[in-house]
């Protein structure tokens, strides 16, 4: 970016020098800290994180458990998924139900 007409082009070279040296500069965790945005978009972004953070949790609770019923009932292979499966689904569901109900029984006071 030259501007000839004006006669500032050294100040304008300088300028972007500067610029591009400061941009090389920052560290990454502070860029990382610093995220664009507004207060909005922020909590729309924590909100989704924590949200994603709840639903791994609370698959991996439900799988857990669905696992554990089809050994202790002695099952292997596709026995043992049919019956994982659903259980794992439904207790996912309601920890994740119960989650959500706490969060708002939480907020509302």
């Amino acid at each position: 970016m030259r501007v000839v007409e004006t006669g500032r082009t050294h100040e304008i070279v300088a300028h972007l020098r500067i610029r591009e040296r400061a941009r090389r500069s920052r560290p990454l965790l502070g860029a990382a800290r610093r995220c664009p945005g507004s207060p909005i978009e922020k909590a729309f972004m924590r909100s989704l994180l924590l949200s994603l953070l709840a639903i791994g949790i609370c698959g991996g609770a439900g799988a857990a458990l669905g696992w554990t019923l089809a050994n202790l009932l002695g099952l292997a292979g596709m026995a043992a998924t049919f019956v994982a499966l659903p259980v794992a689904m439904v207790v996912a569901a309601a920890l994740w139900a119960s989650a959500i109900a706490a969060r708002n029984r939480l907020h509302r006071r």
